[in-house]
């Protein structure tokens, strides 16, 4: 019993020792990473924008790439095909020359083919290509994310210039979001920034008369009219007069009279 138990161990561990050998094998040919810059936050209608794939590998091997390829995704588009009215164009890392994409995909994929040997990763190197993005007014408006898996169809090159075997860790792909063409409109505002609604009625209170409008100061006042005369009349003056006269008279009477006696 302890025999069948002890082989039935033994080959348990070999089969356990071929898996992480193999296992190492495989990491040691390295990973690639990808990142995404030079997209905007926000892009015009029919702007552009130059977006850098750059590509940086740890594997002690050369890599040659078999290409390259971007992604566009979007869920405000209601119908038409995702790739309408947007272009990408590659700067080849092999040359530097600008060319279209060798490749549309009608899901939304951009793709730039290398022949064998055009372009190497270095061991452990970086290498960076460069894509131009233009959305024209047909492309949908809204929300968008940009996507790469870095290099396509990735070759590893022993030092003697044959193929390594195994392969490279599984790839992350690199994302950057950014929002196409001019946002929803809002309420415009009035010009003196306040509210365009008619004011809203007043309540007089209860009990107490409007006040008169007082006059304008540019509307003089009425002028007043002139006072009636409030002198003697004729009859009076003629009574006051004869009542002097006799006075006059009997004072005069009166003086001549005490000079007789």
């Amino acid at each position: 019993m302890a025999r069948p138990l002890a082989v039935g161990l033994l080959a348990a561990s070999v089969v356990l020792t071929a898996a992480q050998t193999a296992q190492a094998a495989e990491v040691r040919n390295g990973r690639i990473t990808t990142t995404l810059g030079g997209v905007p936050a926000t892009l015009p209608v029919g702007g552009t924008f130059e977006v850098t794939l750059t590509v940086s590998s740890t594997s002690p091997h050369r890599i040659q790439p078999g290409g390259f390829s971007l992604a566009l995704s979007t869920n405000a588009r209601t119908g038409g095909v995702p790739t309408d009215g947007i272009t990408v164009v590659w700067q080849d890392p092999a040359n530097g020359g600008w060319r279209p994409s060798d490749r549309v995909d009608p899901s939304g994929r951009w793709s730039l083919s290398e022949p064998a040997g055009a372009v190497t990763v270095q061991p452990r190197g970086t290498l960076t290509v460069r894509a131009k993005v233009t959305l024209a007014g047909k492309a949908a408006k809204g929300s968008y994310q940009l996507t790469s898996s870095g290099l396509d169809s990735p070759v590893l090159i022993s030092t003697g210039e044959d193929p390594a075997t195994g392969g490279l860790e599984a790839k992350e792909q690199a994302q950057a979001v950014f929002q196409y063409g001019p946002a929803s409109p809002g309420p415009t505002p009035s010009r003196s920034g306040r509210s365009s609604a008619p004011p809203k009625a007043t309540a007089r209170p209860s009990g107490t008369a409007p006040a008169e409008a007082s006059p304008s100061a540019a509307d003089p006042a009425p002028a007043a009219a002139p006072a009636a005369a409030t002198g003697p009349d004729p009859l009076s003056l003629w009574i006051a007069g004869l009542l002097t006269v006799a006075l006059a008279a009997f004072t005069v009477h009166s003086i001549l009279r005490r000079r007789r006696r």
